[in-house]
């Protein structure tokens, strides 16, 4: 993943740039089930996302309806074991 202004220095074809939500929470590999609960969470709104986990932080790339990805995802956070 790059960012659209360095992708284009680069020479890189940027016409399928995707809106991107960065998660920053420190997630470890104890952690199971993270990834699959914010898919679950998604999913339920009908929301496609591909998750990408990092060490300090994790990213849900999607295609479209990031401003109604993110307003679950808060949700989600306020309140994790409703979800």
């Amino acid at each position: 993943m790059l960012e659209q202004k360095l992708a284009r220095a680069k020479g890189f074809d940027d016409q399928n740039g995707f809106p991107r939500l960065t998660l920053e929470v420190n997630s470890s590999f104890s952690a199971v089930g993270l990834s699959a609960a914010i898919a679950e969470a998604l999913t339920r709104y009908n929301i496609s996302a591909n998750l990408k986990a990092a060490f300090y932080h994790d990213h849900v790339v999607l295609e479209a309806y990031a401003e109604q990805a993110l307003v679950v995802l808060q949700s989600f956070s306020d309140n994790p074991s409703s979800n």
